[in-house]
C-alpha cells in the first residue's frame, strides 16, 4: 500500500496527487482537475494537465476542500 504523495512529469507537464490508496472505479473531471475515486465515492488521486499553464495561472495548487473531504469518506458520497 502506498502513502499520499505527489509526482510530477515534466516532460508531460502534469502532476498527480495521491491521497490515498486503493481501486480506481471512476475518473470524474473536476475543474481544472481529473480525480481518480474509489468504489463509493473517496477520492484515491488528483491529476493536474497543463501544469505549468495552472501554475502561472493560480500560483499554487489549490485542491477545492470538497474534494479533500472525501479523501477519508465514511459512506458513498456523490459530487457533480
Amino acid at each position: 500500500m502506498q502513502g499520499p504523495g505527489i509526482r510530477i512529469d515534466e516532460e508531460a507537464n502534469a502532476a498527480y496527487i495521491r491521497l490515498a490508496s486503493g481501486k480506481v472505479h471512476e475518473t470524474r473531471t473536476v475543474g481544472a482537475f481529473h480525480v481518480d475515486y474509489a468504489r463509493g465515492g473517496k477520492v484515491l488521486g488528483i491529476e493536474i494537465l497543463g501544469l505549468r499553464q495552472y501554475l502561472e495561472k493560480h500560483g499554487s495548487i489549490r485542491i477545492p476542500p470538497r474534494l479533500l473531504q472525501q479523501v477519508n469518506a465514511p459512506s458513498p458520497r456523490r459530487w457533480g
